[in-house]
């Protein structure tokens, strides 16, 4: 139940109210481990960085329920800004970058 905002292939997110659940809908396709480990991801960046990120609400195998965030997006919005605007949305892009960077990890 819900609207689908996106589909494609394997995947679809479907919005039901203020959350979005992100499906894998083939069971042996591309994919079919991402959602435990963005969830993870998601979790992870919200503890420890500054990076705006959902809430994640539950995940499995094949999905992954997370709260629903109102706005446009980047491309959207981009013709529309002014060059101030822009130049402080490329600073914090580059903030957040960096925060990403000083994470560290196992590679």
């Amino acid at each position: 139940e819900g609207d689908i905002i996106y589909e494609c292939n394997s995947r679809r997110v479907v919005r039901h109210g203020d959350t979005i659940t992100k499906y894998t809908t083939s069971p042996h396709g591309f994919g079919v481990c991402d959602h435990p480990n963005e969830s993870l991801a998601l979790r992870f960046i919200k503890e420890n960085t500054t990076i705006p990120v959902p809430a994640v609400i539950s995940s499995d195998w094949d999905r992954i329920t997370m709260e629903y965030i109102e706005g446009q997006t980047l491309k959207e919005a981009w013709p529309t800004l002014t060059p101030d605007q822009r130049s402080e949305i490329l600073a914090q892009l580059r903030d957040y970058i960096a925060q990403m960077r000083r994470l560290g990890g196992i590679y």
